[in-house]
């Protein structure tokens, strides 16, 4: 029986090319962590934990419901400054989960949205996108709903 499971985030591992080295850490469970030189001046903005996760759902009948999400985290990222320019080092963010929905029947579609989105920052590479599957299981036959 499985009792606990991580993804874990890249930590950061700076390479010095000249006198740069910084770079921002990846996202997961927990998240990676950006690093930086001493040198010039910096801002570190960590990657979020998280990433998309697996939903399986089987019931008799869906009704009326709100938001199911599995998307990813944002990676995190290090602003430097040195010698008058600014460069911002990225980590990757997370790829988005994958929700299954299996029911005997759809009663009602509207306010149902479901999302399994690659995380995403302004300047970080955004994690790719997940799946999301729903539909009826009738006589052992399975129907795909586009929703």
């Amino acid at each position: 029986m499985l009792n606990h499971m991580e993804v874990l985030g890249g930590n950061s591992i700076p390479s010095n090319v000249g006198s740069v080295g910084a770079s921002g850490g990846g996202a997961g469970n927990p998240a990676g962590t950006a690093r930086h030189d001493n040198d010039g001046s910096h801002q570190n903005i960590n990657a979020e934990n998280g990433c998309g996760g697996l939903m399986l759902m089987f019931c008799n009948s869906i009704s009326k419901f709100g938001n199911i999400n599995s998307n990813g985290s944002p990676g995190g990222y290090v602003y430097r400054s040195y010698a008058g320019v600014v460069t911002q080092y990225s980590g990757g963010s997370s790829g988005g989960g994958s929700i299954n929905i299996f029911a005997k029947s759809i009663l009602e579609k509207d306010n149902f949205n479901c999302s399994a989105l690659g995380g995403t920052r302004s300047g970080v590479p955004t994690g790719g996108s997940g799946t999301v599957t729903i539909g009826t299981v009738t006589n052992g036959q399975f129907q795909k709903i586009d929703i």
